[in-house]
């Protein structure tokens, strides 16, 4: 447990220092030799509907062409696909819009949650967004998700509303945002 707890804290550090390919090869190394991440093609949908299904009990909230549109719209987007052993196992999707960034997705096969993926990708995220200048990074999550909620308040995200309603299945949303012209 001791050594287990060392580890984690080494890894907190380096992501602290929002180096996140530094914290790849030690997310790597410690826990999942063949993580592989690359940018999101149109070929990858079909993996992003699947994992969708495999995280939300079998209903996937974006389809292809909601996909299609966020890869093709007028604004840029960041979406990153992880793979375990050449297997999907997550992604990550962001749309940036002047100065702030919208994490539109973030999922993580149920078997892959909890080990570190999750922090790798906002580490990610927050890079990507300081790249573009952006101010805010700004996300919903379900409120039921107690687990996503607790890592996003670790990066620095603070709830700013509830947005009623927000999902299909009638569930409230939390709208989060992290201020990024601190850092």
């Amino acid at each position: 447990m001791i050594i287990m707890l060392r580890k984690f804290k080494q890894m907190i550090r380096i992501l602290a220092k929002k180096d996140y390919q530094i914290a790849a090869q030690q997310l790597e190394f410690n826990q999942l030799k063949g993580l592989e991440i690359k940018d999101v093609t149109y070929t990858d949908i079909k993996h992003l509907i699947k994992i969708q299904k495999a995280v939300y009990e079998g209903v996937a909230p974006w389809g292809r062409t909601v996909f299609l549109s966020e890869l093709n719209g007028i604004h840029p987007t960041y979406y990153q696909l992880f793979r375990f052993q050449e297997t999907p196992i997550g992604f990550f999707g962001v749309r940036f819009e002047e100065k702030n960034g919208h994490i539109t997705n973030v999922a993580i096969l149920p078997d892959f949650q909890n080990i570190g993926i999750g922090s790798l990708m906002l580490s990610m995220i927050i890079k990507k967004a300081i790249e573009y200048q952006c101010d805010t990074l700004t996300l919903e999550v379900r409120k039921s998700n107690l687990n996503a909620k607790r890592l996003y308040r670790r990066f620095g995200f603070e709830s700013r509303s509830i947005k009623n309603l927000y999902y299909v299945d009638g569930e409230d949303a939390v709208f989060m945002e992290k201020r990024l012209e601190e850092l």
